[in-house]
């Protein structure tokens, strides 16, 4: 059989050149999308995705006083800080230090007046736990609910308070009460622990990066497993993939991504309700043993007893997984009518109840004044007689 080396030959040069061609379009791609990606992080440093949305007239009614660059700034602050591995709890925020925004190696944010770590046994020492809405979100650091639970309290108690920020962006009870634990075992005794939940009860049934990992450790039974699991990480981060993301997020609408959720199916709402008394069951022996005092606060949610009309960034009023609240919240405030929580509970979901003014930074964080009110609430509850 006689071989056509010349054909071959153009068949191989033609073959190359496409190839070629397609690597070099591949790569022009992705300069432009670095550089635009750039442009848009950079370029349009002064707004964020929030002004983008809604305007800066809405955040500028929620920061009363501020600039829209200090405002960028707080919320770039805030969002901007990369979880570290943790074990146990899967995560925990990364020390960081800020204008606005500031956490320390041993895992608080930083107060108003912060005490000394390790805790002073002379002081009177709180630990605070909770979510996003507890870490504070979108506020700066004399904004949280700690730094003005720091101030109540200072008020009402003869000793030197010092109120440490434990809350964590996507915890919920079961990480809360993990750290909690973790504390206790390093030695870390509070005299109060306060747990603010509700919101990420209903959000989450596990960790945040739990599916990451499932897939870390379906890949590291295989050959080159760790070099694939990498590999697809790696290249969720290239510029062509990011853009893709981004134009797909503007034609292709939620309901077509993903089937819709029955919200008020009881048996998941009645499984995340019981979730959270297991775990509440458990704080409190961890606390008996330790003699901690344990309060726990079921916090307002932007879709419970809440006027939307007021709401700044509700959008069309669909708050994704977050929609369980409406009927999750009834649940729970009928249990507590019932004296079934105990009388370390404090029911305090419908405290936005008739306010006509905006209560949230964005979709689901409190403004500085919402946490202002829901810090008085705490104290009076525990020192003045409010019921």
């Amino acid at each position: 059989m006689k071989i056509n080396f010349r054909k071959f030959r153009d068949y191989y040069k033609l073959t190359a050149i496409m190839l070629l061609n397609i690597c070099l379009l591949f790569i022009l791609v992705n300069i432009l999308g670095f550089v635009g990606i750039n442009i848009r992080e950079n370029y349009f440093k002064q707004k964020t995705v929030i002004a983008e949305k809604y305007g800066e007239a809405a955040l500028e009614r929620v920061y009363p006083g501020l600039t829209a660059r200090e405002i960028a700034e707080i919320q770039r602050e805030s969002w901007s800080n990369v979880y570290l591995y943790e074990p146990f709890t899967q995560f925990k925020e990364r020390p960081t230090s800020g204008n606005y925004v500031n956490v320390a190696e041993a895992g608080f944010r930083i107060t108003k007046n912060q005490g000394p770590w390790p805790p002073d046994p002379e002081n009177f020492n709180v630990f605070l736990f909770g979510g996003s809405t507890t870490f504070g979100y979108g506020l700066p650091d004399n904004q949280t609910i700690a730094s003005y639970l720091q101030d109540y309290l200072s008020q009402v108690k003869e000793e030197r308070v010092a109120v440490y920020n434990f809350g964590r962006g996507a915890y919920f009870s079961t990480q809360e009460r993990i750290f909690f634990e973790q504390l206790l075992t390093s030695g870390h005794i509070p005299d109060l622990a306060i747990f603010i939940d509700g919101l990420n009860e209903f959000y989450f049934n596990q960790p945040l990066f739990t599916k990451h990992l499932e897939q870390f450790q379906r890949f590291n039974g295989e050959p080159l497993g760790a070099l694939k699991f990498y590999g697809s990480m790696e290249i969720k981060k290239l510029p062509i993939t990011r853009l893709a993301r981004f134009f797909g997020d503007l034609i292709i609408k939620k309901e077509e991504l993903s089937e819709k959720v029955a919200y008020n199916d009881p048996s998941v709402i009645n499984q995340l309700i019981n979730r959270y008394l297991e775990n509440k069951k458990i704080i409190e022996a961890a606390a008996a043993v330790y003699e901690v005092a344990p309060i726990f606060v079921w916090q307002p949610a932007p879709n419970y007893k809440y006027d939307l009309q007021y709401h700044l960034f509700a959008g069309n009023g669909d708050f994704d997984a977050n929609n369980y609240i409406e009927y999750g919240y009834p649940q729970i405030a009928e249990m507590y009518e019932k004296g079934l929580l105990g009388d370390n509970f404090f029911w305090r979901a419908d405290i936005q109840e008739g306010i006509k003014e905006p209560l949230y930074v964005d979709k689901v964080h409190y403004t500085a004044g919402m946490s202002q009110k829901l810090a008085k609430i705490i104290v009076d509850l525990l020192y003045n007689g409010a019921d």
